[in-house]
């Protein structure tokens, strides 16, 4: 939908929320204002411009609560489109440090390979 907007030049705007929860963006270093990216994403949307937005589910200590947070900051915002992606841990991350600690037994299972995105220097 995004592209054929953009091909119909539209205006668009990403705008990354990532986690409704502070506890959440904490852990990510991410300490977004919830209210002004509400008057954000208001603001562009006010104006016409198509606004969609990335979410993010599964951060290691996550809770239900902090989805239910995430999923009620969506609800209130006036984004056309939002896009969620399950988190995936890096390997040389912070976020992959606390993932391994916490769930050694389900990151074994993450199959790295094959994917042009993950090239880290020697």
């Amino acid at each position: 939908m995004a592209e054929a907007l953009a091909d119909a030049g539209t205006r668009m705007s990403a705008l990354a929320l990532e986690s409704g929860s502070s506890r959440i963006q904490q852990l990510v270093c991410k300490h977004l204002n919830i209210p002004k990216y509400l008057d954000g994403v208001a603001m562009l949307a006010k104006r016409r411009v198509f606004t969609y937005g990335f979410i993010m589910f599964g951060f290691p200590t996550e809770t239900e609560a902090d989805m239910q947070m995430t999923v009620d900051v969506v609800r209130q915002s006036k984004l056309h489109v939002v896009y969620p992606w399950v988190v995936t841990p890096y390997p040389k991350t912070e976020l992959f440090d606390v993932a391994i600690r916490m769930h050694p037994e389900r990151m074994a299972g993450i199959n790295y390979a094959g994917h042009d995105y993950v090239l880290y220097p020697a």
